[in-house]
């Protein structure tokens, strides 16, 4: 069955790991290392680095990992997707939030009537939009400067002026 793990699909892949392989599987998937990974499918922490090792090499492991982060890849992550959320980063940077001081008093953080936002982290998001869309256009040629009066001359047909 291990030889047949390429010809699977991701539900098939699946359905033919056992608990333990899905949940090292899946936490591999969100970016644990795999000795960490292993011990969040419940593997013993005196084993989870041999575990993580021998699990790795496992056929159906490895087809059902490269299966899913491929199918997160084209499902996921487009240029859209990537500037719905820059846009989202944009919008909470931009919302006010209560500046807040230590009041010795009352021992605890009060609001001081102002608010603040992160001027930079907005820009920042922004700038990356556009960076996106500057790289999405088609290539423009290359204006070349040219003086006042070639460019008057342009305007009046080459009659001068």
């Amino acid at each position: 069955m291990e030889n047949d793990a390429g010809a699977m699909d991701v539900g098939e892949l699946k359905s033919a790991l056992t608990e333990r392989q899905f949940k090292f599987a899946e936490a591999i998937i969100e970016g644990a290392e795999p000795k960490i990974a292993a011990k969040k499918a419940g593997y013993s922490k005196k084993t989870a680095a041999v575990q993580a090792s021998r699990l790795l090499k496992n056929g159906k492991i490895s087809a059902y990992i490269k299966a899913r982060t491929s199918a997160n890849a084209e499902e996921d992550i487009s240029q859209d997707w990537v500037k719905r959320k820059l846009a989202e980063v944009a919008e909470r940077c931009m919302e006010p939030t209560p500046h807040m001081v230590w009041d010795k008093s009352s021992q605890s953080y009060v609001h001081d009537g102002t608010w603040d936002f992160d001027a930079d982290g907005a820009i920042k998001a922004l700038s990356a939009i556009g960076k996106l869309d500057m790289l999405s256009e088609q290539p423009r040629e290359k204006e070349t400067f040219q003086g006042v009066e070639a460019f008057l001359e342009q305007l009046e047909g080459g009659r001068g002026f």
